[in-house]
């Protein structure tokens, strides 16, 4: 099951150019040149194939994102409507510790630090990812 394809993590393009955009701010040197190497060592062994982007399909579901969490309380960056968008497309859980916004936007998640699933949002049910 392990090696199962379905059950195994992804990465969004979104927050690729997120960490790409934060490792292009930092000052050129030797701290920025290993960090992008690193970077693309890990982007390519642990995702390679498995960067999801945002298409029309999370296109789609982007307007009820943002709905959805902004009558929960919560405005969402466009960002992270983004993440969410692709997330809800695919019927994904995030992995984030910010879990607030997606789970106003009815997002299951996961905190990699207390490494704990967060309460199901509202109803939704988790599912694991297909191919």
């Amino acid at each position: 099951m392990a090696n199962d394809p379905r059950h195994r993590n992804r990465a969004v393009a979104t927050k690729t150019v997120e960490l790409l955009l934060g490792l292009s701010s930092l000052p050129a040197g030797k701290r920025r040149k290993a960090l992008a190497a690193a970077l693309d060592e890990k982007m390519v062994t642990l995702f390679a194939e498995r960067i999801v982007a945002f298409d029309t399909r999370a296109a789609e579901t982007y307007p009820r994102i943002v709905i959805r969490a902004r009558r929960h309380g919560h405005p969402i960056a466009v960002v992270d409507a983004q993440i969410a968008s692709i997330a809800a497309s695919r019927q994904f859980s995030l992995e984030t510790r910010d879990v607030a916004p997606f789970q106003a936007a009815g997002i299951p998640t996961i905190n990699p630090w207390t490494a704990q699933p967060e309460p199901e949002s509202r109803g939704r049910r988790r599912t694991k990812p297909q191919p």
